[in-house]
């Protein structure tokens, strides 16, 4: 596991990060965009080379077919084109292949169906980005390695 995000259902029917974790991970972005922004019957953000939500982004790379998602005020506060560049950039926003999304949000929906009390979000040794739920804090810390 390159890098991960533990999670916890909350009471606003949401996963949110589990308290006292630091965040040093991109994926905070793409888990609020799980969260928060994210609607299972909308995909214009697949041919549209930029989308904005109530808390995140999404820019679009047609060429590559990758996604970077990331917070909307960030986008917000640009002023040129090379900054929209920067947003790119490793820190900024989390990096996502179109085909490794179209997977990762399927699972998501499953996991928020079943209310798992618990996940965990990870990147793999192949940059590839999945979710898993868990019944117990213990559970994921078990299952992190």
């Amino acid at each position: 596991m390159k890098e991960y995000i533990e999670l916890y259902w909350s009471k606003q029917n949401s996963y949110v990060h589990l308290d006292n974790q630091l965040i040093s991970s991109n994926l905070e972005f793409l888990a609020l965009y799980f969260s928060v922004d994210y609607k299972f019957n909308q995909t214009d953000f697949f041919t549209q080379p930029f989308n904005f939500y109530s808390c995140t982004f999404i820019i679009n790379d047609l060429i590559h077919k990758n996604f970077y998602v990331g917070y909307s005020e960030e986008f917000y506060s640009l002023d040129d084109e090379e900054s929209l560049e920067d947003l790119k950039l490793e820190g900024n926003s989390c990096k996502i292949s179109h085909d490794n999304f179209v997977k990762l949000a399927q699972n998501w929906m499953d996991m928020k169906k079943k209310r798992t009390p618990f996940a965990i979000m990870y990147r793999d040794e192949n940059d590839w980005l999945h979710c898993k739920g868990f019944d117990s804090k213990e559970e994921i810390v078990a299952n992190r390695y």
